[in-house]
């Protein structure tokens, strides 16, 4: 999970906190889902482009914090099935809250990184509303839900949610069917509940979504065949008194059908389009031959990596199974599989990759160059479970408020320290920056090199040439410097040797973020 970026723009974490309402004047509508049919009417004029992404900023609206797209007057736009009045988008109006998963249309005037364009339509879910069935962990209507120092909330406390409270949450399943949640809302008396996910144990009575179970009697079911297991849905149901964990969701009044992938286009779409897609990675599929991911799905959405080129400091095989994505390309509208032409790691300023001994202490925690480690649940236990005291570890992950959360740990056998992450901190009175809170003495580096936008290495300076053999040929100056410059920079650690208080030597490559 090291960083694989060819997208010209490092993406912040940062999301507005805003308060969001839809349309007073709104209608209800059945159709229109994330991934929906595809059906009805785009406003007019022709498209340009598809994509899907979260809603991060206003003005008219911002997608991925870098994508700016204007709203059509007469854009058809929808969430959670209201039809929303596109002049209520706005800081002020606030008809479409940010933190939500939208799929959506442009028009003719889209540029081919789909970064700007006027939106012609656009469907936006909750991926669940209803009540609390779990708080440690958190579950919404059975579903798992994680949320990290990103996840917006809209008037809710974390700490004080309450068992049985109903809430809404926004965001997207990672290949364990958790809800990585990008908004959460309180939802009191909401006037339905809503679930959306894959059908598991399907008969005649009903299905699952994950530990919901479903009860089907008469509702409305918009599909273009009968329901299978492991077909997409969203399920709107009427909220039930006394409902607690366990309990059958009975009160169904819609299903819908919601496609893998992007679909909003219509079948009078050009037979290639511009697209973009977000998503974590549920699927590959390997080359027989070099055993290089080829294909891959973000959650449903096929995505071909043919012409993809090698990514920063990886390569495609370095690609796995829950990495975020962003991916730019065209989008073969017939057969819906986006061609990816550029990728760019999501939230790559909160991930790291660490090899480096691992310290388990007696009350259990798990420590790594002074750092602990928290396990992402897997079963019964953590991705930790199988690191023995002392061992050498390759662990990825990502920061939040708790510290380190490990998604991945395994076992190797270089006993050579390792360190990859976004620059957090500076400490220039100690020449030390801080990566994953890990500070790095940057005057014991062996070498340092900056990585340049076309992947060629640029030699900054050669600190043992210069401090230990020919100081003059190297004046104060030089080199980096340790200043808040730095922050934000991506540095790679190879090499290095772990220290109290931190790491010294080895290489260094930073990587120098494209505005």
């Amino acid at each position: 999970m090291s960083f694989k970026c060819l997208s010209s723009t490092v993406l912040s974490s940062l999301l507005l906190m805003l308060v969001g309402c839809s349309d007073p004047g709104s209608t209800r509508v059945t159709e229109g889902g994330i991934g929906g049919s595809g059906d009805g009417d785009v406003a007019e004029g022709g498209i340009g482009g598809s994509g899907s992404g979260t809603t991060t900023g206003y003005g008219s609206l911002y997608v991925n914090e870098h994508r700016y797209y204007q709203i059509a007057e007469d854009a058809l736009i929808w969430l959670d099935g209201e039809l929303v009045a596109p002049n209520t988008i706005n800081p002020t109006g606030q008809g479409l809250p940010l933190g939500l998963v939208a799929e959506f249309v442009l028009g003719e005037d889209a540029n081919v990184e789909m970064t700007s364009g006027t939106i012609r339509k656009l469907v936006a879910n909750h991926n669940v509303i209803g009540p609390i069935t779990s708080l440690e962990p958190l579950a919404v209507l059975g579903q798992p839900v994680r949320t990290s120092a990103d996840t917006l909330l809209d008037n809710v406390v974390l700490a004080n949610l309450l068992a049985g409270q109903d809430i809404k949450v926004a965001g997207q399943r990672d290949q364990t069917g958790q809800i990585r949640a990008s908004r959460i809302a309180s939802a009191p008396a909401a006037p339905f509940w809503q679930l959306t996910g894959r059908i598991e144990d399907k008969d005649m009575h009903g299905f699952s979504i994950g530990d919901q179970r479903i009860e089907i009697l008469s509702p409305a079911i918009t599909c273009d065949g009968p329901l299978t297991n492991g077909q997409q849905v969203l399920v709107r149901a009427q909220p039930q008194a006394g409902f607690s964990k366990g309990d059958a969701l009975s009160g169904v009044t819609e299903v819908l059908c919601l496609a893998d992938g992007l679909s909003l286009f219509g079948e009078d779409a050009p037979a290639t389009l511009p697209a973009t897609a977000d998503g974590y990675i549920t699927g590959i599929h390997l080359s027989a031959g070099s055993g290089l991911p080829v294909q891959i799905s973000l959650n449903g959405q096929i995505v071909d990596l043919t012409n993809v080129l090698p990514v920063l400091f990886a390569t495609l095989a370095s690609l796995e199974l829950g990495t975020r994505l962003e991916v730019d390309g065209v989008l073969d509208t017939a057969t819906g599989v986006l061609e990816a032409r550029r990728l760019q790691l999501r939230d790559e300023l909160d991930l790291f990759e660490i090899i480096a001994p691992l310290v388990r202490l007696e009350d259990g925690t798990v420590m790594v160059l002074g750092q602990p480690l928290i396990g992402l649940p897997v079963g019964d236990g953590s991705v930790l479970d199988g690191l023995t005291d002392g061992s050498t570890a390759l662990l990825t992950g990502f920061i939040n408020g708790d510290g380190l959360v490990v998604v991945k740990g395994e076992t190797v056998a270089d006993q050579l320290v390792s360190l990859r992450g976004a620059i957090q901190t500076i400490d220039a009175p100690a020449g030390q920056f801080i990566v994953a809170g890990i500070p790095f003495l940057l005057d014991s580096a062996n070498s340092i090199n900056l990585l340049g936008e076309d992947g060629v290495l640029v030699s900054l300076l050669d600190t043992i040439l210069c401090n230990d053999l020919l100081p003059l040929l190297c004046p104060p100056g030089s080199g980096p410097q340790v200043d808040d410059s730095l922050i934000g920079m991506l540095a790679d650690i190879s090499d290095s040797s772990a220290v109290t208080g931190g790491l010294e030597g080895g290489d260094l490559i930073l990587a120098n973020p494209a505005p």
